[in-house]
């Protein structure tokens, strides 16, 4: 959330053209750079983890992680949604951030 609004707030300066205080623009990149190489793999394992699904001894889907929660009934429909969708963005935001930052 941090991120969001730092991300908001250097898009304002930038608007607005007063980029006297950096400060925001460098934390930013010091948050994108560290995001995008030390946790990527980190933060997708525990996004991918939520809709890692095995089968059991009768045959039926379960979560990995919670083997009593059957896959993708009840909430674990939500989460798991929303997981796939927080992935899929988090991937594309760190591929451009990571062509932007590393394009040397």
């Amino acid at each position: 959330m941090c991120c969001v609004i730092n991300i908001l707030y250097v898009a304002k300066f930038n608007i607005e053209m007063k980029k006297t205080w950096m400060l925001p623009v460098m934390m930013l990149q010091n948050v994108v750079q560290k995001a995008v190489t030390v946790f990527f793999l980190p933060i997708t394992e525990i996004l991918v983890s939520m809709v890692e699904c095995e089968p059991n001894e009768k045959g039926e889907l379960i979560l990995g992680l919670y083997p009593e929660i059957p896959c993708f009934s009840g909430m674990h429909f939500v989460h798991g949604g929303l997981s796939l969708i927080i992935t899929i963005v988090f991937v594309l935001i760190a591929l451009m951030c990571s062509y932007t930052l590393f394009e040397n």
